[in-house]
């Protein structure tokens, strides 16, 4: 990353969202990187936020605002499809969280 431009934008993401507080300071701190964001709960939260916003159109909520994008922006007028694709593998009991139905590879 040394040579990356100090303005370019650089997205982090990670299972929770801890690991890319402590990256981000990394990169904004020692790397002086100036454009640095994360995807807010990282992509368990993200999984969250598109079945909250799924669960809201099924349910026909009229008026009901939705919530923003984990990003801090604007929530999409529809349910969003998910970005991440295939399963999101963490370290605890639950070894994988399936996002989508998408497979990835044949390696099993």
């Amino acid at each position: 990353l040394k040579d990356v431009d100090p303005s370019r934008r650089v997205l982090t993401y990670c299972t929770g969202g801890i690991r890319c507080v402590k990256v981000g300071a990394y990169l904004t701190q020692k790397l002086g990187l100036r454009n640095v964001a994360r995807l807010e709960d990282g992509i368990v939260g993200y999984k969250r936020w598109i079945e909250e916003q799924r669960a809201r159109e099924a349910a026909g909520e009229a008026g009901v605002q939705p919530s923003k994008a984990p990003d801090g922006g604007a929530a999409a007028a529809e349910p969003p499809s998910s970005l991440f694709r295939g399963t999101n593998f963490v370290f605890d009991q639950r070894v994988g969280v399936k996002i989508t139905d998408d497979v990835l590879t044949d390696d099993p």
